[in-house]
């Protein structure tokens, strides 16, 4: 009888006895404590804190956006061309997050002031020295296409000036725009800068006939005002919008942020103080609406939980206490129920190394006290059968289906580095071949050259004839060009009408001789579709030592191609250090 009681005590009744001990002592002394207790008391207390730290940052935020509009109201009132400098220069030295200040002028001159220590990046944007402190950008009414840069001193005198192309157009950006339609001054919706990496505002107003003043302020400024109230590190603050786009944080660590995003996307809940794992830590998290029609529609405070609610340290060491006292009752009970289940599993894990092994002979059966492991034991029997039946047809199976993997994997290879109309390589097999040829060049002072080819007036054979015709020149001009090119070079479209040549161990002549004959050819061809000749604009460039990545052989070349397509086009041109 007790044999036969033994045999049919089933797994099941195994666990649901151990959790069962377990649970009747942990859940009644530790779940009142935890909680109830602790944890209701500690979060109320918490919660009052961050509704009222929320609320201080609120209005700071507030008061720091009117003083932005009184900033510009102000600079509006006193905009004058022959004072800017000095008046810009005072505005930034007492308002230090703000980026720069400019105005833009009906006649299409513009004025900007910046301040270069704004940003940790701005100097090396623009190689300004250590002594640089301002920078000053001015494009003149009767020289549009001209902008000069001047670098200077604290002093205001100036370290450096040169004049550089320009296509800005002040009028037709956003922030001049959007102010002539603004009857008062208008705040840019976040987004990136251009020069920095950073994000931030512009405000801008109308003044004068038709001419607007405008500031940018990065958005680290949210830092002076969280920090006049936040004095703990564990705590984090988050300026977002509902599409958790963080324009501001406190310390600029978005990864806490960014994992709670991927889970939470209903801030609603956490208007009442929460608790949340992120990154195998814990967070006291709230949230709140701080206006409803402010770019930052939620500010969010992440506090680290254990950090936070230190003031309840005796009652964790309480936890901590009896946690273990209880461990340590009922650990000779786990073990009993343990050693009832482990050691016939121990066993059929022997059974199962034996199938691994492809021992079929020498497996046994299991007996034990649980019913659950008998029946394993039964079916591992009848499975070891069917493995040894069936093994050497799986592995065959799946010798096959490797080839026809493999087979895949390489025409989606081919594919990857290949452009689906000209059949020529892509941008992707491009950029590969360029580097190789870079880093082989650099090493062993190699010459390379490189080609870029452009169709002039591509745009009028798709505007004129439909862009089939426009699809049958290019597949006919990369048919030309990979027909004038050595087996050696590697031809591709670099984009649109675009396509790149690149020549190993080709100096500037060779590559300009190879130019002008693809230039030839072209012109020549009768296309079959496209009933007009074609020309075609070329621009090559020579690797020299001193470049530094191959991005810079590529810019060379283009530069090269834009002053073929600027003077006339249907040419060969080769950079030279006058372009």
């Amino acid at each position: 009888m007790l044999n036969f009681l033994k045999s049919r005590f089933s797994l099941r009744g195994t666990v649901l006895s151990l959790f069962f001990v377990i649970a009747l002592f942990l859940i009644s002394v530790v779940g009142i404590q935890l909680f109830y207790f602790s944890k209701k008391i500690s979060l109320e207390i918490v919660d009052l804190k961050l509704h009222g730290l929320t609320q201080n940052i609120s209005n700071a935020i507030q008061n720091d956006e009117n003083s932005n509009f009184d900033t510009i109201n102000m600079l509006s009132l006193m905009n004058d061309k022959a004072s800017n400098l000095d008046l810009y220069v005072n505005v930034l030295k007492s308002h230090p997050y703000i980026y720069g200040i400019y105005s833009g002028y009906e006649d299409g001159s513009f004025f900007q002031v910046i301040n270069l220590n704004a940003h940790e990046s701005l100097k090396s944007f623009y190689n300004a020295k250590e002594e640089d402190r301002w920078l000053k950008i001015e494009i003149q009414k009767n020289n549009k296409n001209k902008r000069e840069i001047v670098l200077l001193d604290k002093d205001l005198n100036i370290n450096s000036t040169k004049i550089e192309e320009t296509n800005f157009v002040p009028k037709q950006r956003p922030w001049y725009k959007d102010a002539l339609a603004s009857t008062s001054p208008i705040k840019t919706d976040p987004y990136k800068f251009f020069t920095i990496d950073s994000m931030g505002f512009t405000y801008a107003k109308q003044f004068g006939n038709n001419n607007v003043i405008a500031l940018d302020l990065l958005n680290n400024y949210f830092s002076h005002i969280s920090t006049d109230h936040i004095q703990n590190s564990y705590i984090n603050i988050y300026l977002f919008n509902q599409d958790g786009l963080v324009t501001s944080s406190l310390n600029n660590n978005l990864s806490i942020f960014n994992e709670f995003y991927k889970l939470i996307k209903n801030f609603d809940k956490f208007h009442e103080a929460q608790i949340i794992k992120l990154n195998d830590k814990k967070y006291i998290v709230q949230i709140n609406k701080i206006k409803s029609d402010y770019e930052y529609s939620y500010i969010g405070i992440f506090s680290e939980y254990d950090k936070t609610i230190n003031n309840y340290e005796d009652q964790s060491f309480s936890l901590i206490f009896i946690f273990g006292l209880t461990t340590l009752t009922i650990f000779p009970i786990i073990i009993i129920f343990s050693n009832m289940i482990i050691d016939p599993i121990y066993e059929l894990v022997a059974q199962i190394n034996k199938i691994k092994d492809r021992n079929y002979k020498g497996l046994v059966d299991i007996k034990a006290s649980t019913l659950e492991v008998n029946l394993l034991s039964t079916a591992f029997s009848q499975m070891a059968k069917s493995i040894h039946k069936y093994q050497n047809y799986l592995e065959k199976i799946v010798e096959e289906r490797t080839k026809e993997l493999k087979k895949k994997n390489d025409e989606l290879e081919k594919l990857s580095i290949t452009d689906k109309l000209t059949n020529l390589y892509n941008r992707t097999k491009l950029d590969e071949v360029l580097n190789t040829e870079f880093n082989r060049s650099k090493r062993y002072d190699l010459n390379f050259s490189v080609i870029m080819l452009d169709i002039d007036f591509f745009k009028k054979v798709n505007d004129n004839f439909g862009h089939q015709v426009g699809d049958d020149v290019l597949i006919e001009v990369s048919r030309i060009v990979k027909s004038c090119i050595r087996i050696t070079d590697t031809l591709g479209r670099w984009g649109g009408e675009e396509f790149l040549i690149i020549c190993p161990n080709t100096d500037a002549k060779g590559a300009e001789i190879l130019a002008s004959n693809i230039n030839q050819a072209v012109k020549i061809h009768k296309f079959s579709s496209y009933p007009n000749k074609l020309t075609v604009s070329l621009g090559v460039a020579t690797y020299y030592n001193n470049l530094v990545k191959p991005e810079d052989i590529i810019s060379k070349a283009d530069k090269a191609l834009y002053e073929a397509k600027n003077s006339g086009r249907d040419k060969v041109v080769v950079f030279n250090n006058n372009l």
